[in-house]
């Protein structure tokens, strides 16, 4: 893999929930040149300043460092976790999604799920389901305490779970 795909790999594989963007940073300032000056602003922005020898022509790239997430607001008693979106979630594409909930026990992985369609009325079944209809399956079953044993509470964050992939054409990221 060339330095590229690595540097691509270890982006989209760090998690960074709006507000959560420690690793997205830290990745980030291990992959910039040395000779650039970092520094960080009051709300984690990453700045990385390379001193000319003009005063002109002075160019700014700018990039977000966060990605979509949710937040867990409920964990219920058969042990789903629901969420709120963080960022434009679209209810087409989240079910069946791959996501880690970042607890205080460390990441744990879960799948996006929802009522199943057999148990729904034929005109719930046409349309899409609203996120906030959708719940995290973590794989647990009976009397659980999540938060007792996996140390996920209201408030963590949710990000997806998206390995790097080179495609069928290696020069395709």
């Amino acid at each position: 893999m060339d330095k590229t795909a690595e540097l691509l790999k270890a982006l989209t594989e760090a998690h960074g929930a709006p507000g959560q963007e420690n690793q997205v940073r830290t990745v980030m300032a291990d992959h910039m040149p040395s000779y650039a000056e970092l520094t960080t602003d009051k709300l984690g922005s990453l700045i990385a300043t390379v001193p000319g020898k003009s005063a002109k022509p002075r160019v700014l790239v700018g990039a977000h460092m966060d990605e979509v997430g949710w937040i867990v607001r409920e964990i219920n008693k058969q042990g789903f976790i629901k969420v709120i979106p963080l960022g434009g979630w679209w209810g087409h594409v989240m079910l069946a999604h791959r996501v880690y909930v970042h607890g205080s026990k460390g990441p744990v992985i879960g799948v996006v799920g929802s009522t199943p369609p057999h148990m729904l009325k034929d005109e719930a079944r046409k349309k899409v389901i609203d996120p906030k209809d959708m719940y995290i399956d973590i794989g647990v079953a009976g009397d659980v305490d999540i938060t007792k044993k996996y140390g996920i509470s209201v408030g963590d964050f949710v990000t997806p779970a998206s390995d790097f992939t080179v495609m069928s054409d290696s020069k395709l990221y």
